[in-house]
């Protein structure tokens, strides 16, 4: 992986936490490993179901949610589940990811389900922390 050092100079993030639920172990590895280069705590998970039981106690300041994630849950409904646990959660940024929709063509939806950002897959690790960065400065403010 290329690494571009102004992003890791803008974005330090030390001590975010950031939770990361996508089914491609990867994927996972990947953005785990760019966030923790960013001085990030990070928590991932494999599905939706581990992510919506555990996201409380992990209590997150940034979600990255892959939308199309096989099985019986997939990012929109885990995003949902997540917006419905507490008042906290109604306010922690979720990021989208996804391979198959697009930015422009998922805007309805996202602003449905209340996701803060969208990143499209492949994700350069550069994107990945200004994403998160914005996200977690628009936490700051409110």
């Amino acid at each position: 992986m290329v690494w571009e050092n102004r992003a890791f100079e803008e974005a330090h993030m030390n001590g975010l936490k950031v939770a990361i639920v996508d089914d491609d172990n990867n994927v996972r590895e990947e953005i785990s490993e760019t966030l923790s280069l960013g001085e990030c705590d990070v928590s991932s998970f494999a599905d939706g179901f581990s992510a919506l039981e555990n996201i409380e106690k992990i209590d997150p300041d940034v979600i990255l949610i892959d939308l199309k994630m096989k099985g019986m849950m997939g990012g929109f409904e885990l995003a949902q589940g997540i917006r419905c646990l507490n008042e906290k959660m109604q306010h922690v940024p979720i990021i989208a990811m996804s391979g198959q929709f697009h930015e422009d063509s998922g805007k309805t939806i996202m602003d449905f389900f209340d996701i803060e950002g969208f990143l499209v897959k492949p994700v350069m690790p550069s994107e990945i922390l200004k994403t998160v960065v914005k996200s977690a400065r628009h936490l700051k403010r409110q």
